[in-house]
């Protein structure tokens, strides 16, 4: 796509940009206080000069410690069952898979005892 003058739309920009300087600022824009979002703390990795990324760590140092697999996970991977079969596999709700099933259709719609049929 032609931005101009025969030019694609980035070299017409840019040539626009050489002429019109006034247009386009080159200090960076600052925001108020209470429109600026709170910045966090390089707290585990310790370089404060560098942009906080997530969990107290500076872009380089948090890709570095994903990779080590130090970060603490946001979840965990695998749910204990609390209905008695800790060996079974957990489906949903604390259960395994019976549990839940039968947990689901007692407290289903009154009168149901069955899954309802699958239409094709």
């Amino acid at each position: 796509m032609y931005g101009g003058r025969g030019l694609c739309s980035p070299c017409y920009y840019r040539e626009h940009r050489k002429e019109h300087p006034e247009q386009y600022p080159t200090t960076p824009l600052t925001l108020s206080p209470e429109v600026a979002k709170p910045v966090g703390v390089n707290t585990q990795c310790g370089h404060l000069d560098h942009d906080h990324y997530a969990q107290g760590y500076c872009v380089n140092c948090y890709m570095k410690a994903r990779r080590l697999g130090l970060l603490i996970p946001a979840r965990p991977k695998t749910q204990i069952n609390t209905c008695g079969h800790p060996d079974r596999k957990h489906r949903a709700r604390g259960m395994c898979g019976s549990c839940y099933e039968l947990w689901r259709l007692q407290n289903s719609v009154p009168g149901r005892k069955k899954r309802p049929k699958k239409t094709t």
